[in-house]
């Protein structure tokens, strides 16, 4: 028989038991919806272009925002490589950066299921997910 040759038995049918992951094995770590996946390829595709504006819900929890934005259930925030700024990041878990309001500096940390829209400056792109939105109160 030849050396790049398989040979399968497929008389005896396949088996019905789940492989067994080996104790050192990792685990997957689910913790990031579909959606949350999808914002997080968006705004990497906006943000390669231009300067980003975010939509988000002030009221999302983990949403950390100068306490002068917070009398408004919605802001808009702008995010861009080329601001220059050092602590500027973006994942999974969502996008975060040390913004400018009145000449100071304050952290805004928004996580992804805070955020219902983005526009891309450049090519004036526009992704929505209106389920992200908070109901009116």
């Amino acid at each position: 028989m030849s050396e790049n040759v398989i040979s399968v038995d497929f008389s005896k049918g396949r088996s019905t038991t789940k492989p067994k992951m080996p104790a050192s094995a990792p685990r997957p770590q689910v913790s990031a919806s579909m959606d949350d996946v999808v914002k997080l390829m968006v705004f990497t595709l906006m943000i390669a272009e231009s300067k980003v504006q975010v939509r988000l819900t002030t009221e999302t929890e983990g949403v950390v925002i100068p306490e002068s934005l917070r009398g408004e259930r919605i802001q808009v925030l702008n995010f861009s490589k080329k601001f220059g700024i050092a602590d500027f990041d973006y994942d999974q878990r969502g996008v975060r950066a040390s913004l400018s309001f009145n000449g100071v500096d304050s952290l805004c940390d928004i996580p992804w299921p805070a955020v219902f829209a983005m526009v891309c400056e450049k090519t004036s792109a526009v992704c929505a997910w209106p389920n992200a939105m908070l109901p009116e109160p």
